[in-house]
């Protein structure tokens, strides 16, 4: 992939999906999609993982804190219900 690439991917219900990108890469996650009360998005570092539950008043959600990512620090989602997803840019 190169730097303006879009990377996205899903998370099926009841499942981990870490995104790490390679060595020396980075990318944007500009928003993760999800109903509301089934997704967590977060950083992971393999051992640590700081999760971020999905949540509003409206129902199905998009949550749109940007946040980047490297191979060291990369994305968890975890879908307990319906499937939740996330869409980003590679900025490195």
């Amino acid at each position: 992939m190169a730097v303006g690439d879009v990377v996205n991917g899903f998370a099926a219900s009841t499942t981990f999906v870490d995104f790490q990108p390679a060595a020396n890469v980075e990318v944007a996650i500009l928003s993760v999609l999800g109903q509301e009360g089934d997704v967590e998005v977060g950083l992971y570092n393999g051992v640590t993982y700081g999760q971020q539950n999905i949540n509003s008043s409206s129902g199905n959600t998009i949550f749109c804190e940007r946040f980047m990512i490297n191979n060291t620090n990369y994305l968890r989602m975890y879908s307990s219900g319906q499937n939740g997803s996330f869409t980003g840019i590679q900025i490195k």
